[in-house]
Parts: C-alpha cells; sequence; structure tokens
C-alpha cells in the first residue's frame, strides 16, 4: 500500500546514508507483524544492497532477526532459532532486547515456556531495553504465568 511505497522510498533515498537496513528491521518487524511476511523478506532482501551504517555489525545482526522472526511467523521454529544461534556469540547490545524476546516467542511456540520466562527476562534486565521491548517482555512472562495458575509471580512482575 501507500505505506510500503513511502518505506521503499525512504530506504531507496537513505541507501548511502547508512541507514537503508534500520529502516528494512523496524517497516518489516511490523510488516510480519501484520502478516505480510512474505513483503517484509523481500525488503529485507533489498537491505543488503545498502551502505553500511555506522555499526555494520548491529545493522547485520538486526536483518538476521528480522529474518528469523520471519521464519518464525511462517511456522518453523527450529529454522528461526538457528538463524538466531548463528549471532548469539557475539550479539550487539542493542541487538539484544530484540533478540532475547524473539528467542522467546520461539522457545514458547516450542512448548519450552520454562525456557522461554528466564529468556524474556533477559530482556527485563537489560539496562538499555527501550520501554516497548521490556514491556513486551513483561506480557509474555505474564501469560506464561497465568496459563500456568502462578497468581504470586505474575505480582511480583508487576513491580519490575
Amino acid at each position: 500500500g501507500a505505506l510500503t511505497e513511502v518505506i521503499r522510498k525512504l530506504q531507496d533515498e537513505n541507501r548511502f546514508l547508512g541507514w537503508g537496513k534500520r529502516i528494512a528491521f523496524a517497516y518489516c518487524y511490523a510488516l510480519i507483524k501484520n502478516g505480510n511476511v512474505k513483503e517484509a523478506v523481500t525488503i529485507l532482501g533489498r537491505a543488503n544492497a545498502c551502505m553500511r551504517g555506522v555499526n555494520d555489525k548491529l545493522d547485520s545482526q538486526l536483518i538476521s532477526i528480522a529474518l528469523a522472526y520471519a521464519d518464525l511467523a511462517n511456522g518453523s521454529a527450529p529454522r528461526a532459532m538457528k538463524k538466531l544461534d548463528s549471532i548469539a556469540k557475539d550479539l550487539e547490545e542493542d541487538a539484544r532486547p530484540f533478540f532475547y524476546n524473539l528467542q522467546g516467542d520461539i522457545l514458547t511456540k516450542m512448548d519450552k515456556t520454562s525456557q522461554a520466562v528466564l529468556v524474556y527476562y533477559k530482556t527485563i534486565l537489560l539496562d538499555q531495553t527501550s520501554g516497548y521491548e521490556r514491556g513486551y517482555a513483561k506480557t509474555k512472562i505474564t501469560e506464561i504465568y497465568t496459563k500456568q495458575g502462578d497468581t504470586a509471580r505474575v505480582a511480583k512482575l508487576k513491580k519490575l
């Protein structure tokens, strides 16, 4: 639609400024969340043609995270986890909240809720976590605890 064209234009115009990959990451995350996985994967593929930004390693990790998210949305949790595993060793600070939340989502999808809770807590404990990513992690933990009937932990989580 119209927004897609605006984002494409932004990505093209900023291709040589080093912002194209960040724009692709943010936009594609929204596309995937709204079910437009195929379009997101296409845009992420185009992101590789963008000029390197200030932190190319972070940009590449964010693109990998978005591609893993697309795999999860397409029903392939193991494939998504494999993509995350490939960047886990030397993760950039600013990629961590997105990485941990997606890892938690994958583990939840694989019915490994205890592990998912621990991973979501990593997002909450990060110093530089954005309000959205931190809130998302708290919401996911609350959902898991509520399903387990653990109201005491839900109450404690609200205090964080």
